[in-house]
């Protein structure tokens, strides 16, 4: 339908939101389009259920006009990952934050009585992938509830084909432990807006970094693994720790748990550079 769509039209130029994206721009015979490479996951894992994403990427991004990723760190691993592109068509535009995302203190109160929770909210929003380090974030949280033993960890998102074992027998281990599942898209900021810190702890394969981003904007301070994405896009409004080191993770969570002016500061000092990823921008 697209691609008979895309010929009975005369388009100036058409754009396609990923590689797969842009196979019936391709098909269709259309000359100009602009493509959005998000990430290369598919080079820097195994975990693709697409054999051939690899050489999609690399054949649309050669086919397409203009090529915009969503942050410097993802233009610079052309030069690795497809080092004879024309680095002169590829541009960086970031990913933009919805107007919804602000904080809501009143629904996050009602939230949390709802799932009779009591005391500081650890939460991870997101998918729950390999790489994702939701089982380092589990690990972090009890270390901390040792010494704080009315802390919880919510955790919403569903689980990949490759984590639903462990997604599992992470429920089934770990009682105490809010999984959410699938969460409404209406009711994500009031997650973010419950919870105390929020925590994303991907050791690989981010092109940009929403959720967090999200997070600081319903006034949530933000944890997160020291890759370079998580850098560029975040500066110095977050805390962060190497990947896959639960134990320094632990040490993060009480420091920011402990230190309320810290928290402040951190959310307080993001509400101006937050600006910089409004779709207004």
């Amino acid at each position: 339908k697209v691609i008979k769509i895309l010929r009975n039209n005369n388009f100036d130029i058409v754009h396609a939101n990923s590689a797969k994206a842009a196979l019936p721009i391709i098909l269709s015979n259309q000359k100009r389009f602009i493509c959005t490479i998000h990430d290369f996951t598919p080079f820097e894992t195994k975990l693709t259920r697409i054999p051939l994403e690899k050489f999609l990427i690399k054949y649309v991004s050669k086919k397409a006009s203009l090529i915009t990723t969503v942050s410097n760190y993802v233009k610079q691993e052309f030069q690795y990952f497809i080092p004879k592109i024309d680095k002169n068509k590829i541009i960086t535009i970031y990913n933009g934050i919805e107007e919804k995302y602000n904080p809501y203190p009143i629904e996050a109160q009602r939230l949390k009585e709802k799932l009779n929770i009591k005391g500081p909210v650890l939460l991870y929003i997101g998918r729950i992938a390999p790489y994702k380090g939701v089982g380092n974030i589990i690990e972090a949280y009890r270390l901390v509830k040792n010494e704080i033993p009315n802390l919880n960890l919510v955790i919403g998102g569903r689980p990949d084909y490759l984590m639903e074992k462990a997604y599992n027998n992470w429920k089934n281990e770990n009682k105490d432990i809010y999984f959410m599942g699938y969460l409404p898209e209406e009711e994500v900021p009031f997650y973010y807006s419950m919870g105390d810190i929020f925590i994303t702890f991907s050791s690989s394969s981010e092109g940009f970094g929403l959720t967090p981003l999200e997070a600081i904007s319903c006034g949530t301070p933000v944890i997160c693994s020291s890759i370079s994405v998580y850098r560029e896009i975040l500066k110095n409004h977050a805390l962060f720790v190497p990947p896959k080191d639960s134990k320094k993770l632990a040490e993060k969570i009480k420091i920011l748990l402990n230190d309320n002016e810290l928290r402040n500061e951190i959310v307080k000092g993001a509400q101006g550079f937050i600006k910089k990823y409004s779709w207004d921008a």
